[in-house]
């Protein structure tokens, strides 16, 4: 998984970001802490239910990769966080997951998107 943020420049007029990759074997609380994102975003169908529970308790926007509502915390799901969501175009969860958040369908999409949420975090 992924955590990014966004940081200013003395030296630039232009927002930018740092990330830092973790893996879910890492002390992945400290990281988090030290770090302070603004978005966490998965990068593996494995670390959907990781990512969502870390996003609630952070506070954070976030991004899902091919997530099933059954492997999910609905609760946590419905939580009113910024959200991009990757799925095939022919999901049958598609419409439902599109009530909670964006949905999009191809990968450069998805960081694309998920890298928007750091500056609309960062406002």
């Amino acid at each position: 998984m992924q955590l990014l943020s966004a940081y200013d420049s003395p030296k630039s007029t232009v927002l930018g970001f740092r990330s830092l990759q973790i893996q879910m074997t890492d002390d992945d609380q400290h990281q988090i802490t030290a770090f302070d994102p603004d978005v966490i975003m998965a990068e593996t169908e494995h670390e959907n239910s990781l990512v969502l529970s870390i996003a609630v308790q952070h506070w954070l926007g976030y991004g899902l990769v091919y997530p099933k509502l059954d492997q999910l915390d609905i609760s946590q799901l419905q939580q009113r966080y910024p959200k991009i969501i990757l799925l095939d175009e022919n999901s049958p969860e598609r419409d439902v997951f599109t009530q909670y958040g964006q949905v999009v369908s191809e990968w450069d999409e998805y960081q694309a998107e998920v890298k928007k949420l750091v500056y609309h975090a960062s406002l």
